[in-house]
């Protein structure tokens, strides 16, 4: 749709009484704005009431919808990075897809549609919110969310194509944008209940929270059961200090590291350094104390 410049001609013979004959407008659509001309029909039959008169015509050419997922630049493809997460973690990425404004602004801009979208690569543990819709006028975006499932450990990649196009009017045309969602799932390290990838005092407290050291009690990880038996004891506690992670950092690997695990260069998103490794003693030291805390906050519970 849009405007250009109106051009026609052509004769006819007469034309019997109650038919017409049909003639042809060129219009140019080089070019986004308002356009108008005027025909100019002259009838040589004798007969005719009126056999010269005119008739303005007006159009609108506009520019192409813009799909872009930035609003500042017009951007066709997008990679979603979840990098490494651990094991249990929610992983969840918002992203938008905008029509930007074309060359005369926002009202000469055809409006967007989004038509479907096709996936390729590791998509199980993927998913999106992205559906069709129409007419998203020049200006707007719509925001949508990608989601990674971090219940099994691996790296993964996936692809969409979400296939554009501008609103149905004469003269649309079809586009694509690429969206590529990655990611990694590494399990765990002992201790650190609340998968956010460090181990501190607030694992040390959920352990404590729980109150289920030396009970007998079934426990499931978030209660200090590291080695899956689902007990917490003093193997649990020797777990819980043996990684050597304790008050040290992200325990995701480095950069250098992960490339080698995950097979892939560039990195795949925030990661700490790799933890120091304590002194033998220390290491006696802490796990003392660890066992030692959870024994009074288990004598404290039942007093």
């Amino acid at each position: 749709a849009g405007s250009g410049v109106l051009s026609g001609s052509g004769t006819a013979s007469d034309a019997a009484l109650g038919t017409a004959n049909t003639h042809v407008l060129a219009v140019s659509t080089a070019t986004a704005g308002l356009r108008s001309g005027t025909a100019t029909v002259s009838a040589s039959s004798p007969q005719a009431m009126s056999p010269t008169f005119t008739q303005s015509v007006t159009l609108g050419v506009l520019d192409p919808a813009v799909a872009s997922f930035t609003a500042a630049t017009t951007t066709t493809s997008l990679d979603v990075d979840f990098g490494i997460l651990i094991r249990g973690a929610a992983a969840t990425r918002s992203f938008d897809v905008f029509n930007r404004t074309g060359s005369l602004g926002a009202a000469w801009t055809a409006k967007l549609d989004l038509d479907g979208v096709t996936s390729s690569g590791a998509t199980a543990p993927f998913s999106t919110t992205l559906v069709p819709f129409a007419n998203l006028a020049s200006g707007a975006g719509r925001s949508f969310e990608a989601s990674f499932s971090t219940a099994a450990t691996g790296t993964y990649s996936a692809g969409y194509v979400l296939a554009v196009s501008d609103e149905n009017l004469p003269g649309a045309t079809s586009r694509s944008l690429s969206l590529t969602v990655r990611g990694g799932v590494i399990a765990a390290a002992a201790g650190d209940t609340n998968f956010d990838a460090f181990i501190d005092v607030l694992d040390a407290a959920s352990v404590l929270a729980a109150g289920k050291f030396d009970t007998g009690l079934l426990a499931a990880w978030q209660d200090g059961d590291f080695n899956a038996d689902q007990l917490v004891d003093v193997l649990d506690v020797a777990q819980f200090v043996g990684t050597n992670l304790y008050d040290r950092g992200d325990y995701r690997p480095i950069a250098a590291a992960r490339n080698a695990v995950f097979g892939e260069a560039g990195g795949m998103g925030p990661a700490g350094a790799v933890a120091v490794v304590p002194e033998p003693t220390t290491q006696l030291l802490l796990c003392s104390a660890v066992a030692a805390m959870l024994w009074m906050g288990r004598r404290a519970g039942n007093r």
